[in-house]
Parts: C-alpha cells; structure tokens; sequence
C-alpha cells in the first residue's frame, strides 16, 4: 500500500504521512481506489465492486464467507453478465491486486474478501462506481432484509428521498424471490411517505392562506390590531384598557370586551384610577347600544354594564356610569324593561355617599323617568334627588344640582312644585 503513495513525503511512512493518509481507513480508500483505477472501462470497474460487494455481508458489516465463481454468478444474476463476473474474480485474485483471496474447496475454488477492513471504503467505492440502479437495488435488497428481520416495524420503511431514488430506477429494478415483500415495503412506505408530504402542503398552505388573510384582508387587519391590543393590555393604564374594550365592543365583540374589562380593571381591590377607566368603559359602551340589532341583546348587555357599575366603590365613578345607563335605558324598545333597569340604577344611586354625585345620577334617572312618561315615579325621584341636593355643602354644586332638579320638574308639566 505504501509503495503505491505518490510523493517522496507520503513514501516516508512516518507518523505525520501516517496521519496525512487519514489513518488505517484512508490508507485503504486510497488502496482501493488506486487498484481500481487500473480498470480501464468503467464497466470493467462496476463488475469488480460488484463482486467485492457480494462477497460482503453490508447488514453486519463482516465477510460473506467464501463463494465459488458459479454462485458469484447466481447471486448477481440481472445486474452483472455471467462473463464479466468470471473476469472480474481472476482480477481480483491476481497478486498484484489480492483484493480476494481464493480458498481450496473440495469440488471448486472458492474465493472470499480479503480483509474486513476493506469493507467500509468498499462501501465508499460503491457510492463512486455504481450506477444509480445498482444502487436502488442494493437499498432495495437490503431494506427489505431489515424490515422481515424486524417484524415489519415502520422505523425501516422508505424516506422520501430513497423512494425518489427507488421511483426512478423502476424499469431496471430486480425483484427476486421477494417480490411480493419488496413491492409490499414499497407501498407501504409510499403511503407514509406521501401522507406526511400531504400533512406538510396542508400545514404550508393554512399558513399561506392565514398570512394572506391577515395582511389583505380588512377583517385579517383588524384582527391584528386586535392581536396587539390584548398583547399589550398587560403593561397599559386602566383608562386604555378601557379605550380597548370599547374598540371591541364596537366591532360588536361584547365577550371580549367583557373579558379584558374583567381581567385588567375590575380588580378586587378598588382604586381610583380603576373605577374611573370602568366608568369609562361603562358610559362609552351604553352611548352606542341602540345600535346592537336584537332588543334581547340590548337588554342583556345593559344589565351587564350595570353589575359592572355596582361593583364600582368611588362615588364619582359610580355617578357617571349610573347617568350612562340611565340615558341608555331610555332608548331600549322595551319600556318594562327599561322602567327595571332604572329602578336598579335608583337603587344603587341610593348607595352614594358623595351628595354631589348622589345628586347628578339621580337627577339623570330622574330624566329618564320623564322621558319614559313614568311622572308619578319621576316625582319620586326628584323628591329624593332634591333631599340629596338640599345636602351639598359646596354653593357651586348644590345650585348645579338644584337648577337641574327645577329642569326636570318643568317637564313634568307640574309648575306650581317647579
């Protein structure tokens, strides 16, 4: 082997040419590829590999044993001619080449591969001289080996690049005796193969389909504003939470407008800041309920809103949103209904403590009573909203409260008690 190196350094066999062949390996690749670069055809090199292959065991990586030149026929009957095989074998055998050794038999002269050695830069060479059928056959063969050794698992099925290399080597293909085992692989294989190919062109094509969707779309875009909106409602201010519940429930998604008021503002212990972006959100929403399209729905939702305002602790707050639903209720198709909500309202303005905000939600339940045509109730009303206002201590608040009681009582029709 080393006399065939070329270069007076790699003739020096020292440790450092030693490690320039690459060791024990690479001193027999460059052995075996300089013997067979000494066929001259490429056909004549085929035949040879081919027979350094059949007398290889390529499942356990050891010799196949000693096999006479008749069953070296047989074995590579449809990929090598019966006279190439002979040819190839005398090479082989030659001194100068000893790549086989031949082994006395009793009836014939049978020949096995001259070292173990040689079987992994073998298995190099082949990957070089084989033909691309040659190849699939291999694979072929010993695949199917593996899956009958294995009981058929599915860990030893095709991948899609052998079945492309299988497919395209079809017409040149050699079943054998195991035929109906080889095409059964085969199906099966196909059918995993294709099945995950699927998978991939369906998950690829939901995600092209979505990305169009979301970026020329209006309803993809508004559904990325929205997107970003919950994914920023974490670090944001009460009173833009508010903002973004509000744009979601004009874009008629009540739940999550709901969902994010719930999570991010009603939080157990109350603030000023927290009652105030409720309030908010309570009197943005109530302006445009009208607009929801089912009186059922109406009605629902301002009930929602008005547990929502319930639970609001600072007086002010409370106020305000109690005046919102108040206005609110009075567009509801539903006059019993309505008549209930206020009286709810009523009941829970009773509660402020505030007389100036006590004041203002009831003067504005009041109105609404007026304009529902409910005067005996309305009178009720005032009458408590006037004793509330008789409280105020502040000159301002209480002439505000006052002037507008007067208001409503002119509309009552009732100009002695204005």
């Amino acid at each position: 082997m080393i006399e065939r190196q070329s270069g007076e350094e790699l003739r020096a066999f020292n440790r450092s040419a030693f490690q320039k062949f690459g060791g024990v390996e690479g001193l027999l690749t460059r052995f075996l590829e300089r013997t067979l670069e000494a066929r001259v055809t490429t056909s004549q090199r085929q035949s040879a590999v081919k027979v350094l292959l059949a007398l290889t065991d390529l499942d356990r990586q050891v010799r196949a044993g000693v096999l006479t030149v008749s069953a070296l026929k047989e074995k590579l009957k449809g990929s090598a001619k019966p006279e190439e095989v002979s040819e190839a074998v005398s090479w082989l055998a030659r001194g100068d080449v000893r790549l086989i050794t031949p082994q006395e038999q009793e009836q014939a002269v049978g020949y096995e591969l001259a070292h173990e050695r040689l079987i992994p830069a073998l298995m190099r060479q082949a990957g070089k001289e084989l033909s691309a059928a040659d190849q699939a056959n291999r694979l072929l063969d010993r695949r199917v080996n593996e899956w009958l050794g294995n009981q058929c698992q599915n860990r030893y099925l095709f991948g899609l690049r052998e079945l492309w290399l299988i497919d395209r080597q079809k017409p040149y293909l050699v079943w054998g005796a195991k035929r109906e085992q080889k095409e059964r692989l085969l199906k099966l294989s196909r059918r995993r193969g294709y099945g995950l190919l699927a998978a991939v062109c369906l998950v690829a094509l939901v995600s092209s389909g979505f990305g169009s969707w979301l970026k020329f779309t209006p309803s993809g875009q508004i559904y990325q504003i929205q997107w970003q909106l919950s994914s920023l409602l974490a670090d944001a201010s009460d009173a833009m939470v508010a903002d973004a519940a509000v744009a979601f429930a004009k874009h008629d998604q009540w739940p999550k407008a709901f969902a994010i008021t719930q999570k991010y503002i009603q939080k157990d212990k109350p603030s000023k800041p927290r009652a105030q972006g409720l309030a908010k959100f309570i009197s943005e929403t109530s302006g445009f309920l009208n607009k929801v399209g089912w009186s059922d729905g109406q009605i629902a939702l301002l009930e929602k809103l008005e547990t929502f305002a319930n639970s609001i602790q600072a007086d002010g707050a409370k106020s305000d949103a109690l005046r919102a639903i108040a206005t609110a209720s009075v567009e509801l198709s539903d006059p019993d209904k309505a008549a209930e909500v206020l009286a709810n309202a009523l009941a829970a303005a009773q509660n402020i403590q505030a007389d100036g905000a006590k004041s203002d939600a009831l003067r504005a339940i009041a109105t609404a009573y007026v304009e529902l045509s409910d005067p005996d109730k309305a009178v009720e009303v005032l009458a408590n909203a006037l004793a509330a206002a008789q409280n105020i201590q502040a000159d301002g608040a209480k002439s505000d409260a006052l002037r507008a009681i007067a208001t409503a009582y002119v509309e009552l029709s009732d100009p002695d008690k204005a």
